[in-house]
């Protein structure tokens, strides 16, 4: 019989699906955006480090699910705290990490990805007071 931290290994790796795309590797897990829409992770191996990101996804879905065509300069704030809460960055409306080996990837997709739900769950402030946040049908 398999002991309790092979068993939480295996159930946490069963979690996530990983994919090749060429240049990228996907990653699918259990992290959602507020509707459902499950949030892809993408890793690249450059020369000098590993790069972890969302390829802009976030901020698409955000723009997807709100009226205005920009984010609001409240929404730009926060997004900059949550990324310097979760140390990460910001840029051209992409959420990545660095980090300079194989053994960095799991920590750093983990703060991506807490910033990407964060970051997803700024949508509501451009919501009509009372409105339902989504549609689940």
């Amino acid at each position: 019989m398999p002991n309790l931290k092979e068993i939480i290994h295996e159930d946490i790796a069963a979690l996530f699906a990983v994919e090749d795309l060429g240049d990228y590797t996907r990653v699918r897990g259990p992290y959602t955006y507020p509707d459902g829409d499950t949030i892809e992770f993408y890793i690249k191996e450059t020369v000098s480090d590993i790069e972890i990101s969302d390829l802009c996804e976030t901020v698409s879905w955000i723009r997807m699910n709100t009226a205005p065509e920009t984010l609001s300069d409240e929404q730009i704030t926060l997004i900059s705290e949550i990324c310097e809460e979760t140390r990460i960055k910001f840029d051209r409306g992409m959420l990545f990490a660095l980090c300079d080996s194989t053994e960095g990837i799991a920590d750093a997709l983990t703060r991506v990805a807490q910033a990407a739900v964060r970051i997803a769950d700024l949508y509501r402030l451009s919501l009509p007071e009372n409105k339902p946040l989504h549609n689940r049908g």
